[in-house]
């Protein structure tokens, strides 16, 4: 490892380490846990979708919310679901910008 990737490492460390030092207890409270999905609702491939899961997923999110919620442990209380589908369009270079952002 040449000595510039060493110190370049080396901050990159010290900053995480000071930032985890510094900002314990500071969470901010989430109201909602968003769960992000991109999902062919159109092309070649929206009705095979349709089919294999879209609808399995639906179901789980409104039988997850209509319990409360998922208990997350640091905030002490249950978070709803609140659940994003992205139309990839069937395509997988879509896909990967949807998750790039």
């Amino acid at each position: 490892m040449s000595i510039r990737a060493f110190v370049k490492y080396g901050i990159l460390m010290l900053s995480l380490v000071l930032m985890f030092s510094v900002l314990p207890g500071k969470v901010c409270a989430k109201d909602k846990i968003v769960i992000g999905q991109a999902w062919p609702l159109s092309g070649p491939g929206a009705a095979a979708a349709k089919i294999s899961g879209g609808t399995i997923y639906e179901m789980w999110v409104k039988e997850v919310n209509k319990a409360g919620g998922i208990y997350v442990k640091q905030y002490g209380k249950k978070l709803p679901i609140e659940w994003k589908v992205y139309d990839n369009e069937t395509d997988i270079g879509k896909t990967l910008s949807f998750w790039r952002n």
